[in-house]
């Protein structure tokens, strides 16, 4: 069976979409590390944050619906997810 890890490694080499999705997940993640790190934030700061969060839970629920998408596909077609993990 095939891990996750593989399967995220996979969709990062061979889908655009699920690789920009990850992009700004991690651009995201970085921004709330330097607001989370403040020792005082404004109101307009505070905003951000609970907005940066909400929108990085939503990339990751995109993100791990296209990797259940082909955890299933493979396990329908095995040859074909092995094929698609080899090229690239």
């Amino acid at each position: 069976m095939i891990r996750s890890e593989q399967f995220r490694e996979s969709l990062l080499r061979s889908d655009n979409d699920f690789r920009q999705l990850a992009e700004q997940h991690e651009m995201l993640d970085n921004r709330l590390t330097e607001l989370s790190s403040q020792l005082y934030r404004s109101n307009s700061e505070e905003g951000e944050l609970l907005t940066l969060k909400k929108r990085k839970l939503q990339l990751k629920d995109r993100m791990e619906e296209m990797l259940r998408r082909h955890r299933t596909l493979a396990k329908e077609q095995p040859a074909s997810a092995l094929q698609q993990q080899t090229r690239g």
